[in-house]
């Protein structure tokens, strides 16, 4: 198993209830199953009562570490569970990460910890969901929560919108590039094939879609529009996919004269 950074949070209060948890799934141990003669298997102690990892996907780049914390909420009956971990599947990478005892309050007691995500230690076929598994591993049977984390490869889209300025009625070209991060080679690449959408808004308007596009083999591309009467701002926008982020221009302005 490949061992991640692990960065066990200090304690501190936390202004949440069991309400405003977000529960992606709950588990609770049984019995344990005993032999003929033997002795009788002692009650299930635990129930994992939520398992909280960010709802929205972690999008890497090729340079900056991301930081990712995961926190599990436990009820507690009897005993402490003193061996705790989260396990995440990363396609062909397993990781182990230990959770580190925190608060107690409600009735809960939570188990958290933070790992350090390294573009250079990552590959690009480990883009997408990656099964967490949060365990508390001396409960008889082991108890456990399962749940995706969206992990991606980061995008970034350019955009050029010319002439400025343009008279009423005129011609504007505008270009663009997707790129997306290519974990295996550190660098962004051009990302081929991908649809875009061009939007366009006025000064004191709001972006609405005027132009569906495809990106080219080189992951560029280019298109012409009529302007209006008014100025405005042209943007790209990249929906993402399962294993790569979404992502948009600034808006390039354009003056109409």
């Amino acid at each position: 198993m490949h061992h991640l950074t692990l960065q066990q949070r200090t304690p501190r209060r936390l202004a949440l209830s069991l309400a405003a948890l977000a529960v992606v799934g709950t588990a609770a141990t049984g019995l344990a199953a005993a032999p003929a003669q033997a002795a009788p298997p002692r009650p299930a102690t635990f129930r994992i009562q939520a398992a909280l990892a960010p709802r929205d996907p972690v999008v890497v780049g090729v340079s900056k570490t991301k930081k990712v914390p995961l926190s599990m909420a436990v009820t507690e009956s009897s005993a402490n569970a003193s061996a705790t971990d989260v396990v995440l599947d990363g396609g062909p990478k397993i990781y182990r990460v230990p959770l580190a005892e925190g608060e107690s309050f409600d009735g809960l007691t939570f188990f958290d910890a933070t790992i350090t995500l390294r573009p250079s230690a990552l590959t690009n076929d480990q883009a997408g969901p990656w099964p967490t598994t949060f365990r508390i591993l001396d409960d008889q049977p082991e108890a456990a929560v399962t749940n995706d984390l969206q992990v991606l490869r980061a995008t970034r889209l350019k955009v050029n919108a010319s002439p400025e300025p343009v008279r009423a009625g005129g011609t504007v070209t505008v270009t663009g590039l997707l790129e997306r991060a290519n974990w295996d080679r550190g660098r962004y690449l051009p990302y081929s094939g991908r649809p875009l959408d061009l939007q366009f808004r006025t000064t004191n308007g709001t972006y609405a879609t005027i132009k569906s596009l495809k990106t080219s083999t080189a992951g560029t591309v280019r298109t012409t529009v009529t302007s209006g009467t008014q100025d405005g701002y042209y943007r790209l926008v990249f929906a993402g996919t399962g294993s790569s982020g979404s992502s948009h221009t600034a808006g390039d302005f354009v003056d109409v004269r």
